[in-house]
């Protein structure tokens, strides 16, 4: 196996990355290079070679400094005769007084930010881009007061128009180690242990890359720092478990043979490309941080490894939620995977995190369930990687009722009774007709106001909507949300949810469900039936 500060062959590695998992008709492929500290004929003889063998590339982002201390590099190599051709489009990043001391030493006139040279454009100090349909958000150790404001207006931008593709910065950001086991480290802090050596730690990258890197939630973050590579494994971040990569790229033509160019085939997130899960994940190593300009505290990596293998069984992840959210059960549970008293013959798909089962007593056919492995007590309260795996698990059964013409139908309960005291999380999904999104928002919103039941469109994540509060949760085939928070020491029907299914299947008695229980057999029968059908979009397993 490779390690991580050494490199396979260049041209085999290139290959894997520009083959995996991208549309080809839709996708651009991108080159991502170091500092090249003033060889930039080697530099873009070397990109020419990758473009002609690997190519043509769309893109090509130069992540850290790319003009250096001395702008007369740069200049005589833009000057030298005869002209140098640059056959990728070439982006990078420059502090404001490399700018105006590019564009004085340049011949001519050249106002910065902007095009430098055929084919070289300067991004900025601070600031968003799309360029040929990416999102490109980027950021210069620059410590004037009007650039700060600018990251801060950056991320507010994000927050708007959405998320990045790239977010390229020239330091680190601050507690990018956190949940990275000690053998994936840079070959600089080989037999370093950031977790008691805190002055190291607390060094180590910026605070503020780090801030801007939790509220931009890039796709891809490349950085360049003290000439380390590093791949971290992805990561999940914000109320939306959005999944993040970290790429820290070394100088090119270092010394040390670290691997300072690194090339990748991505569809825009403008497209609404489908996401494909890594092997390996972990929590947000930004958890901690603290507002902009603030420092972020040292969370030492966890000790069973730090990293979360999502093809394995294994259960030694340090998930982040509140205590509230997973608890054993203060009686039998039905649900637990690990309890006698689940009923074995209803699964129909086991995940790492989640599993699939038919309910006893189904509304219909193809209704089926999504839990957690674990006793996790709502929806709103799972981990980002269960919640990344529930959605996993929800996209394919949207696409398995594509194929039957139908449209998929979401709904939770958690209300908690005297009976129920910790209950364990589920989703009910059932496919209904294609265009029933305002039928089914009527039938809510009509039975639950007479009894007292008043749904709202959620806004925000339901986590933060409902907090610890019982409710019940609604997603529409057409992905709208609605949320009834229950108040307190008010009763909550718990039969509504089931009742108004069972009006709109024009079935009123499948509203009990003992109305619609079957066999032992029938109920293997029909698990059998529902694994064949599901079987050919089953991604989770």
């Amino acid at each position: 196996q490779t390690k991580p500060n050494q490199t396979k062959p260049l041209n085999h590695t290139m290959s894997a990355l520009l083959t995996a998992g991208s549309d080809a008709a839709q996708s651009v492929k991108v080159l991502a290079v170091g500092p090249p500290n003033g060889t930039y004929a080697r530099l873009f003889k070397r990109i020419d070679r990758l473009n002609s063998k690997n190519g043509p590339f769309g893109v090509l982002l130069c992540v850290g400094d790319f003009v250096g201390s001395d702008v007369n590099a740069l200049v005589s190599f833009l000057t030298s005769s005869p002209s140098p051709l640059l056959k990728v489009t070439t982006y990078f990043t420059a502090t404001l007084a490399q700018q105006q001391a590019l564009s004085d030493a340049l011949p001519g006139e050249c106002s910065l930010p902007g095009l430098v040279y055929p084919n070289l454009y300067c991004l900025g100090a601070v600031g968003m881009q799309e360029v040929k349909g990416l999102r490109i958000a980027y950021t210069c150790p620059d410590a004037s007061e009007s650039l700060m404001g600018d990251a801060v207006g950056l991320a507010k931008r994000c927050s708007v128009e959405g998320r990045p593709d790239f977010f390229l910065s020239w330091h680190w950001p601050n507690g990018i180690l956190r949940f990275v086991s000690k053998d994936e480290y840079p070959s600089k802090l080989k037999g370093v242990d950031l977790a008691e050596n805190f002055v190291m730690a607390a060094a180590l990258g910026s605070p503020v890359v780090s801030a801007l890197a939790e509220r931009l939630r890039p796709r891809y973050h490349f950085s360049a720092h003290e000439s380390m590579w590093l791949k971290r494994p992805a990561y999940l971040s914000g109320p939306t478990a959005d999944l993040c990569q970290f790429v820290g790229i070394a100088d090119f033509g270092n010394a040390q043979k670290e691997k300072d160019i690194y090339a990748i085939n991505l569809v825009p997130l403008s497209q609404r490309p489908q996401l494909q899960m890594p092997p390996a994940v972990t929590m947000d190593p930004y958890n901690l941080a603290a507002a902009m300009g603030g420092g972020v505290a040292l969370l030492p990596p966890p000790t069973q490894g730090g990293m979360r293998m999502l093809g394995q069984k294994r259960r030694d992840f340090q998930h982040s939620h509140s205590d509230r959210s997973q608890k054993r059960p203060k009686g039998p549970c039905w649900f637990c995977l690990k309890s006698p008293d689940v009923a074995t013959h209803l699964i129909t798909s086991i995940g790492t995190e989640v599993y699939l089962a038919l309910p006893k007593g189904g509304l219909c056919l193809n209704h089926v369930l999504i839990i957690p492995v674990e006793h996790v007590l709502s929806y709103a309260s799972v981990s980002p990687v269960v919640g990344t795996e529930i959605q996993g698990y929800l996209d394919c059964i949207r696409a398995f009722f594509e194929s039957l013409n139908m449209e998929m139908l979401v709904w939770e309960r958690f209300v908690t009774t005297d009976s129920i005291t910790d209950p364990h999380m589920h989703l009910q999904v059932i496919p209904v007709k294609k265009g029933a999104s305002d039928t089914v928002k009527t039938l809510f919103e009509g039975m639950g106001a007479r009894a007292k039941v008043r749904f709202e469109p959620l806004q925000g994540s339901l986590r933060e909507t409902v907090g610890s509060a019982p409710y019940l949760y609604l997603r529409l085939p057409n992905g709208s949300e609605l949320v009834h928070v229950v108040p307190p020491d008010v009763h909550h029907p718990l039969g509504l949810a089931r009742q108004v299914m069972a009006h709109l299947l024009e079935n009123p008695a499948a509203a009990q469900w003992r109305e619609c229980a079957k066999s032992k057999e029938e109920e293997e029968a029909g698990t059998a039936e529902f694994k064949k059908a599901f079987g050919p979009f089953d991604k989770m397993q």
